[in-house]
Order: structure tokens, then C-alpha cells, then sequence
């Protein structure tokens, strides 16, 4: 295969739709604290709520900005190929590498917490599987090259 790089290409709007949501949930809970601090509610209304009460109900929102930002952090964004016989996926906060000779298969899969309208791909390969964008910089090229090098690779509705 040849040596390359594939950087992912998303739309202005696609990228909003990936950040708002992180930003909402993580923002709400403390917007709220802001809120109910200037409202000047009197001290002893305060000393008689639980210390709990500022933070319990907003756990939910923080853990889905985490729960969400986490798994969006986990997707590649790169997908370089080595001289070498590898596929690199490189992520925000992993980087996966991948031999030629071990992928199995490539299917359309759905891409867990984006609602951004970008398609992914399943890769499964062996010793594990991979979840990655399918709007990469002629990506079309990787998977001709990839079923080149190894024909014996499934390509499931791509």
C-alpha cells in the first residue's frame, strides 16, 4: 500500500453539532450554581439545605459530557499509512495501530453519540474491532488499496 495520510473532513455545521452538546452539559450545571448564588437566597435557606443539594442533580449532565466527549475523544481523526504494513488510527486520546494482514472485514456501523449525519465504519480485525468516521480525505483510495493488498479483507456495503 502506499504511504499516506487521510485526515477526517467534517462541515462546519457537523462540528457544532459534535461541540454544542458537549458544551451545553458541561456549562448547564454551573450556569445554574451562578444563577442560584445571584439570586441572594437568604443564609438561612442555605445553611438548612443539604450539602449535597447544588451538585446531586446535575451529576447526570456532567457524566454525559463526559460519557459523550470521552467516546467522541476515542474516534480518529488521522488514519496514516506506514511503509511498514500498518494503518495508524490516531485519536485525541488513543492511537490504534493496525496491521494489514490482520483486518478481517470493514462494514457501515453507526457511530455511538453523534447525531452529527456522519456515517462510520466498523474494523474488525484480529484481536479486536474499531469504530472510525467514513469522511476522510479520499478514503475511497485506502479501502482500494487495502482490499489490493489483502483481497481476501470483507468490504460490507462500502
Amino acid at each position: 500500500m502506499t504511504p499516506r495520510i487521510y485526515e477526517l473532513l467534517l462541515t462546519r455545521s457537523q462540528k457544532w453539532a459534535i461541540a454544542v452538546p458537549i458544551a451545553m452539559f458541561a456549562v448547564m450545571p454551573i450556569a445554574f450554581l451562578v444563577t442560584l448564588k445571584a439570586s441572594g437566597l437568604p443564609a438561612e435557606m442555605n445553611a438548612n439545605q443539604p450539602p449535597f443539594f447544588p451538585w446531586l442533580p446535575f451529576a447526570p449532565f456532567l457524566t454525559f459530557a463526559l460519557v459523550f466527549g470521552s467516546s467522541l475523544a476515542l474516534l480518529p481523526y488521522r488514519i496514516t499509512v506506514a511503509p511498514d504494513g500498518h494503518l495508524m488510527f490516531k485519536a485525541l486520546l488513543k492511537t490504534r495501530v493496525v496491521r494489514y494482514a490482520d483486518v478481517l472485514s470493514i462494514e457501515p456501523s453507526r457511530l455511538r453519540f453523534t447525531q452529527a449525519g456522519v456515517t462510520g465504519y466498523l474494523l474488525k480485525y484480529h484481536g479486536g474491532q474499531l469504530r472510525f468516521p467514513g469522511q476522510f480525505t479520499d478514503q475511497y483510495l485506502l479501502l482500494y488499496e487495502l482490499k489490493k493488498a489483502k483481497p481476501s479483507v470483507e468490504l460490507k456495503g462500502c
